[in-house]
């Protein structure tokens, strides 16, 4: 706003656009973990405020999972796969769509899933499953739920085979066998915290912090109590350069790692680690002055 790039309307927007998304995600919960700390509300800009009513969030919510129960047999869930149709030969050509579905549509590429796809249209992932189940529909697209896809006998079925398998290929060095292992988990548990933490961890060994850093959100919004995501997390932020965030949440992991007597050593690594973004916080902040 300050450069005016956008309006006061427009940041207005966003806020109420990004407040909603979660509302309706929740509500659509059918499980999970709740905790609660009490404190001052920080860092929370005056200008970003919106109000929504409450009747109004629900009402819409009611509606979502009502249109949900209809488009659920071809589109299950947020994390199938849409591909384009093959051609049928001897028919016309051209399509009437709507600039939206265009959009979509053009964004399709066969390993993207719902979820990728909203992020890169910046659009709800409510709005772009209806869209696919429109062309899907329409016969344009296919859609393909990897999670119930036929899986080699040689990949575990359960998580925590999973989870040990992803570990063992990480120490071996395989980034690329533990990345696959970590989409099947990502497509068969998408609401277990132990499946994040490890997606989060290679991501992190790929360089990748940003999307370690969704993946370890996401874990400790499932389990707020998951230790090994805190620490992770303070290593996704650190790489990004947010060194008093990184801090945060690794005094978060000392804490319950102090209290349970950890390995002296992993607790020297994390103190080491602390004192370190502390001090390059601290001169970053002095030459920015």
């Amino acid at each position: 706003m300050d450069i005016g790039a956008i309006s006061q309307r427009e940041l207005e927007r966003q806020v109420r656009f990004q407040v909603e998304e979660v509302i309706f995600e929740v509500i659509g919960w059918r499980e999970g973990y709740f905790s609660f700390v009490e404190g001052p509300l920080q860092q929370v800009p005056a200008d970003a405020t919106v109000r929504i009513t409450t009747e109004s969030l629900l009402m819409e919510g009611a509606r979502r999972i009502d249109e949900w129960s209809r488009i659920e047999s071809r589109i299950p869930h947020v994390g199938v796969v849409p591909a384009l149709a093959p051609a049928v030969s001897g028919e016309p050509g051209g399509l009437d769509l709507l600039p939206f579905e265009w959009e979509v549509l053009a964004t399709i590429d066969g390993e993207s899933d719902l979820r990728m796809i909203a992020s890169a249209v910046a659009r709800s992932e409510f709005d772009v499953a209806k869209t696919i189940f429109g062309l899907e529909s329409a016969g344009l697209v296919t859609v393909v739920d990897r999670g119930t896809a036929p899986v080699s006998s040689e990949v575990p079925q359960d998580l925590q085979a999973l989870v040990e398998r992803t570990e063992a290929a990480l120490e071996q060095g395989d980034l690329g066998g533990a990345q696959e292992l970590a989409g099947r988990m990502r497509e068969r548990f998408p609401h277990e915290a132990a499946g994040h933490v490890v997606q989060g961890r290679v991501s992190l060994i790929a360089g990748e912090a940003v999307a370690a850093e969704e993946h370890l959100r996401r874990a400790l919004r499932l389990d707020p109590l998951f230790s090994a995501a805190h620490r992770s997390l303070g290593d996704a932020l650190a790489l990004q350069g947010r060194f008093r965030e990184a801090v945060e949440w690794w005094q978060r992991w000392l804490k319950i790692h102090e209290q349970e007597g950890g390995d002296d050593e992993d607790l020297q690594q994390v103190r080491d680690a602390v004192a370190a973004a502390q001090t390059l916080s601290t001169i970053l902040m002095g030459s920015s002055g």
